[in-house]
């Protein structure tokens, strides 16, 4: 019998991670962490003065704070599981920790509300100053693999950049003319289900513009030379 001990074989490490999920491929998880944040903002902004006598700052801050901690922790959980952050979720998240921290200090809603403002004053700004330079920063901005036409692009770019100056437009309008709880009840009830609405109003576009995948692996998707991806 031999006094030496077999060497215990150890599974081979190849060195590579798990790959990461897509955002197409785990939609359900997408949408709760888009979602989640927004929806316990909303209870504590309505339940906490009901229920805890909050006054109208600390409403405002106490439901601001909650906001930035799930948002955070959202982007988080985003990152592990997709590996990746999209720019327009970056900016987002830092304008939300800048303005809302201010807000949540002062219990001043302001803060908040311009926030709202500046994004989409920013993502239109992005939108049209990459259709100046010739390139595609909306794709970057959505961190989608969207391929359509370079044309598709154009058009769906124009769209949404005037869409985006549209809501800030409207927003500003409504912060001024509203007080803070019927300012929310209009984000959430009405500004909200007209931006989904439009986003689904792009589809035709986006079908009629769209660069078939490859078939069978073999050659170049159709189209392919218009993509904008590179643009």
């Amino acid at each position: 019998m031999s006094t030496h001990d077999e060497p215990v074989s150890s599974p081979p490490d190849s060195g590579d991670e798990a790959p990461k999920a897509t955002e197409s491929e785990r939609p359900g998880l997408k949408m709760a962490l888009d979602t989640v944040p927004l929806v316990l903002f909303c209870l504590a902004n309505f339940l906490g003065p009901k229920l805890f006598g909050w006054t109208l700052p600390q409403q405002v801050s106490i439901s601001t704070a909650v906001f930035i901690v799930a948002m955070t922790i959202a982007v988080f959980i985003g990152y592990r599981v997709y590996g990746t952050i999209s720019m327009m979720t970056k900016v987002s998240l830092v304008l939300v920790l800048i303005l809302g921290g201010f807000t949540v200090l002062s219990g001043d809603q302001t803060f908040l509300q311009i926030k709202f403002t500046l994004v989409n004053v920013l993502f239109g700004a992005v939108i049209f100053i990459g259709l100046a330079m010739g390139k595609n920063l909306l794709a970057m901005l959505m961190g989608q693999g969207i391929r359509m036409t370079e044309e598709g692009w154009r058009q769906f770019s124009i769209r949404f950049g005037l869409f985006f100056f549209f809501l800030a437009g409207l927003n500003e309008v409504l912060r001024r003319m509203l007080d803070w709880d019927t300012w929310l009840n209009l984000k959430l009830f009405v500004v909200l289900p007209v931006t989904m609405v439009f986003a689904v109003l792009q589809v035709p576009l986006m079908m009629r513009h769209m660069i078939p995948e490859k078939e069978n692996g073999d050659g170049e998707a159709a189209g392919g030379g218009d993509t904008a991806s590179g643009q």
